[in-house]
């Protein structure tokens, strides 16, 4: 006599296997699910990357629901298969697409922090600025404007001129880099379809 529960139990064995061989997966293979869950996470990383270049990843955890150590792992695989890059700017980090060039890297992540295009926009209407001067107009600390100043002059974006009581002023050639590649950008996105 055949015991009916064992040709149910086999019969869905039998199938887990055909299904599993079907994907080009080995039967016994107990991370396949999360190998396919982690290919679709970094889908959406490059996504969101593809569409907002720069973008911090704290932000990138925001907008995709993930934690800190998540983002940090598919990041990794990521940049190791030259799909996205990044670069440090401060204490953020900045998140961005393969074709955008390494040297404009650092320059546009300063642009995308809130205090460096204050900091800039100011050079910009108003060069060779001192820190007292940024500080009275922009409504920040000493300390905040010292610190992007020196990472904007790190990143080739701002010059200083003198040594204790030092002005600064934009670096043009870098400013017209910048530029050109933002109008690119965006002529590039309206010239894409929308979905």
């Amino acid at each position: 006599m055949v015991n009916v529960r064992s040709v149910g139990g086999s019969l869905d064995i039998l199938a887990a296997v055909l299904l599993a061989m079907g994907n080009g997966e080995k039967a016994d293979d107990p991370h396949a699910a999360r190998r396919r869950d982690g290919e679709a996470t970094r889908g959406q990383i490059v996504r969101v990357v593809t569409e907002d270049p720069g973008i911090h990843k704290s932000e990138l955890c925001r907008t995709l629901r993930l934690a800190w150590g998540t983002i940090s792992h598919h990041l990794h695989v990521l940049e190791k298969k030259g799909l996205v890059q990044s670069v440090t700017s401060g204490r953020n980090v900045h998140v961005f697409p393969p074709d955008v060039p390494s040297q404009h890297l650092p320059w546009l992540a300063m642009v995308r922090d809130d205090a460096g295009a204050l900091i800039v926009e100011a050079l910009a209407e108003r060069p060779e600025a001192q820190v007292t001067d940024l500080t009275g107009r922009l409504g920040l600390s000493r300390k905040v404007v010292r610190r992007h100043l020196l990472a904007l002059d790190e990143a080739g974006l701002v010059v200083r001129d003198g040594r204790h009581r030092a002005h600064y002023r934009i670096e043009e050639e870098a400013l017209v880099e910048i530029h050109r590649f933002l109008a690119a950008e965006s002529a590039g996105r309206a010239s894409s379809p929308q979905t």
